[in-house]
């Protein structure tokens, strides 16, 4: 994917290049014309050329302008648009990843990232580096032409190179550390602040808000230190390049000049004099342009290191067999292990009959849940096999078994929208009598119907609006309106109090009548009264 997006910038960039190109190249007149006018015009005091030369100035600037404008425009308009398509893309391919990925990254890391500006690096790339490289070669023509009127006033603006280029050099690589410390400052700050909110009740009945400020408070001034010492940097270069060693170099090629002329080496008019001088103005831009774009091309490929890594991440794209779950899903002999220290499953071998209800009863860190996630090929295991009616889970889509799965895990996923839009989820544009049924199965309708706005109220963030049991019960409501063949609960009651945890298992007891599978974890043995099998860890 990163490929194709270089491919795509190239594509612009020279583009983006060619126009540039055309507008400096318009620019190199000015000085010629400027010549042309103190030689000629002046000197002989033809107003007509006077006119002329002052008419070119005015529409060579002009010409320039447009150029620069229809170059700007395809660089922000392609850069937008491609970093917004960009963006997606990457979001797209962050949540193809296997969950053990997520387990190893940092969410709030992730969220910062996602959210980038890419059109911000596009933009650097499509204009800037261009820029860069064109600048260059107009900058060996300004040599060839200062070559043209001696080769003295070329070799010393080669002097330029070495004494702009060591320091900025030096800056590049503390830019880079620092700029890197300073991602790594933010999403720390990022993921302390997301915890204090998620925690706020704690956080205010222990009376821990100032702490938690304070701590906030301490990263935030680390960032605001290095991104001082990053500006110093950049200000030190533009002072170095554009300020102390460009007035360095026009006082000494003008001394040059003088003392040719005065040595009576070579005799420049006045109007080579200003031309001189105005070619190593724009010699002196194009350097100052080139090594303030090293600079920032480190700045900004450190920022954007850690975004365009995650599009390196490998996501399930080959193609796999899609299979229609009828008969069992066989454990054979599995070892798994969330990290090498701790195995979960060791040589465990069991089978999930369709069609039944399975229970799956142990002590806490079993790996009860663990067997639901493999089942939906969370993860992958370590050694041995799950064989879903023979066919090897790895050589399964998880389109096909998402496609007849469904997960209800403990802790209830809501979304800050109203209830009818997070019923949505499990089944959308669900009619109202399909609604009021599950709603009705998990012992929720009376209490939502009783909400000021009922099915269109917003649960706010996390669910908030309702109590966790609550919350718990939705879960399941929504999980319901998906009616696929097989469902897996992994404690769905332990926040439901035991009346309607009562009607929910029911409910599920009566689906397994109609053909569906149930496979569940519970520590409520009453929830497992009716199982037609009991997996003991």
């Amino acid at each position: 994917m990163f490929k194709k997006i270089e491919k795509e910038i190239r594509k612009y960039a020279w583009i983006a290049g060619a126009l540039f190109l055309l507008s400096h190249t318009v620019n190199l007149i000015t000085p010629s014309i400027m010549q042309y006018v103190v030689d000629e015009g002046i000197a002989n005091q033809n107003i007509n050329q006077i006119i002329l030369g002052i008419l070119s100035f005015v529409l060579i600037p002009c010409i320039f302008v447009l150029i620069t404008s229809l170059f700007n425009y395809v660089t922000i308009v392609f850069a937008r648009n491609k970093g917004n398509e960009y963006s997606i893309d990457l979001m797209r391919h962050l949540l193809s990843q296997p969950l053990s990925f997520f387990d190893k990254e940092n969410s709030i890391e992730l969220m910062t990232h996602s959210g980038r500006e890419i059109s911000k690096y596009l933009n650097f790339k499509i204009s800037d580096i261009p820029k860069y490289y064109v600048t260059i070669v107009i900058s060996v023509f300004l040599l060839v032409i200062l070559c043209f009127y001696h080769p003295l006033l070329a070799i010393l603006q080669l002097c330029f190179i070495p004494l702009g280029i060591f320091p900025v050099r030096k800056f590049q690589k503390i830019v880079n550390d620092k700029v890197m410390k300073v991602m790594e400052y933010n999403a720390s700050m990022n993921q302390s602040k997301a915890d204090t909110f998620q925690a706020v009740a704690f956080v205010k009945s222990n009376q821990l808000e100032e702490k938690r400020i304070e701590d906030i408070n301490h990263i935030n001034q680390k960032i605001v230190k290095l991104w001082g010492q990053v500006a110093l940097l950049d200000s030190l270069s533009g002072m170095w390049m554009s300020g102390f060693v460009t007035s360095l170099f026009t006082g000494m090629s003008f001394g040059l000049i003088a003392y040719l002329i005065v040595s009576k080496i070579h005799l420049f008019s006045y109007g080579e004099m200003f031309s001189i001088m105005s070619y190593c103005a724009l010699l002196y831009s194009g350097f100052c342009t080139i090594f303030m774009t090293q600079l920032q091309k480190t700045k900004i490929e450190s920022e954007f290191t850690k975004t365009f890594s995650y599009f390196d991440q490998l996501s399930e794209r080959k193609q796999l067999e899609k299979v229609e779950i009828k008969d069992k899903i066989v454990f054979d002999h599995v070892d798994f292990a969330y990290n090498e220290e701790v195995k979960v499953l060791d040589d465990f071998s069991w089978t999930f009959e369709m069609n039944k209800w399975n229970g799956i009863e142990g002590e806490s860190g079993k790996g009860k849940s663990t067997i639901l996630k493999l089942i939906e090929k969370f993860y992958d295991i370590d050694k041995g096999d799950i064989l879903i009616d023979g066919t090897s889970i790895s050589r399964i889509s998880t389109e096909s078994l998402y496609s007849q799965i469904t997960y209800v895990a403990q802790k209830p996923s809501l979304f800050p929208m109203t209830i009818r839009e997070n019923l949505y989820l499990g089944k959308n544009n669900a009619s109202d009598e399909e609604i009021k049924e599950v709603l009705e199965a998990v012992g929720l309708y009376d209490a939502i119907m009783a909400l000021p706005q009922g099915l269109e109220s917003d649960i706010k963030e996390a669910g908030k609006l309702l109590s966790g049991g609550q919350q718990q019960r939705l879960s399941i409501a929504i999980a319901l309106l998906r009616n696929t063949k097989i469902y897996l609960l992994d404690e769905i009651c332990a926040n439901v109090d035991k009346e309607n945890a009562e009607k929910i298992r029911q409910y599920f007891a009566d689906m397994v009548k109609k053909g569906v599978t149930i496979i569940s974890v519970s520590h409520d043995h009453a929830f497992h009264k009716e199982v037609d099998s009991l997996l003991k860890l």
